[in-house]
């Protein structure tokens, strides 16, 4: 059975959000090798219902631009006159009251991430803001989408000492390459200076997370389908974009689900770590050669990362306490 279009592109963000939750309880579990799924199920649930209140938002600002796009007039319910302007504006306050009241009532401090993305939202499209139209739209969608992939590891620990900011910067520069690719309709990949730039600095973030982190043959599964998504570059329907998001972002969770199963297959975990061998043989190489000065920084930087990490800890501790 053939879902309609506008169904698909309707159920394209839940999807997504998903998705992009879901990865950071996958890195969570690839790091300490546990897994919460009460914990998991509330949190995903939440962040969904609450980040549906973003979309409604957005439509109700964007509400004469969309008008006059044929394409969102297939799925925007506001501008196909489903539902009037206060209905909309009454979806937000449930949407938003609702998915927080879960987040908060499954961890506080998750809940405090999932306003803050609602709130960067807020920035994005507020009429008294509007960042969308400004400088700054780029580093705001970066960090939205950093905050997005980092949640699912935050519904379990608030612990920075051994979070994969590397990989989840990685992620982020190649959902904010896709996001002007869509929104600026580059034909090109090539042509866009923007793009280029942050294609150099995600290859540089994922080659550095291979050499950084322990679960080497997860991190290299998926990436032809990051790849394979130059190949649909010259496919400018719209609609067609959406479903070539949709499959890709459901192959590229599969893949990391089925790396994930084979690390627990004997052989498939004698690979992974025979590759982390090797590739932490190559990292002693390099390590060598990089100058003392350089070294000194870099562990400097790490040991402020882990004073952040106890400074947090003992004000959660005197939180508790109080």
């Amino acid at each position: 059975m053939k879902l309609p279009d506008n169904l698909i592109c309707r159920l394209f963000n839940p999807i997504k959000n998903s998705l992009q939750y879901s990865i950071g309880s996958i890195l969570y579990f690839l790091t300490f090798n546990t897994f919460h799924i009460t914990k998991f199920l509330l949190g995903l649930i939440g962040f969904v219902i609450a980040y549906q209140s973003v979309y409604q938002y957005n439509d109700l600002m964007d509400y004469k631009e969309d008008k006059k796009d044929r394409f969102r007039k297939m799925f925007k319910p506001l501008v196909k006159g489903k539902f009037r302007r206060e209905q909309v504006e009454t979806f937000v306050y449930i949407y938003s009251i609702i998915g927080l009241s879960i987040c908060f009532f499954v961890n506080v401090y998750f809940g405090l991430l999932v306003f803050l993305t609602l709130f960067l939202n807020f920035l994005h499209s507020s009429p008294f803001i509007r960042l969308k139209k400004t400088k700054f739209l780029l580093p705001n969608i970066f960090l939205l989408e950093f905050l997005k992939f980092s949640l699912g590891w935050f519904i379990f620990s608030i612990s920075l000492s051994s979070f994969p900011y590397v990989f989840i910067a990685f992620l982020s520069l190649v959902y904010l390459a896709g996001y002007i690719y869509w929104k600026q309709n580059i034909n090109n990949f090539f042509k866009s200076r923007k793009i280029i730039t942050l294609t150099i600095i995600s290859t540089i973030l994922y080659v550095t997370s291979i050499f950084v982190y322990p679960f080497k043959l997860v991190l290299i599964i998926p990436l032809p389908m990051v790849l394979s998504y130059v190949f649909f570059r010259k496919v400018m329907n719209p609609l067609k974009k959406y479903k070539i998001g949709i499959s890709l972002i459901y192959f590229m969770t599969i893949c990391f689900v089925i790396s994930i199963l084979l690390l627990s297959v004997p052989s498939v975990a004698e690979i992974n770590n025979d590759i982390s061998s090797r590739i932490d043989v190559i990292k002693e190489n390099i390590t060598e050669i990089i100058p003392k000065d350089i070294k000194t920084d870099l562990e400097n930087i790490q040991e402020k990362i882990d004073g952040i990490d106890i400074d947090i800890m003992k004000i959660l501790y005197n939180i508790n306490l109080n």
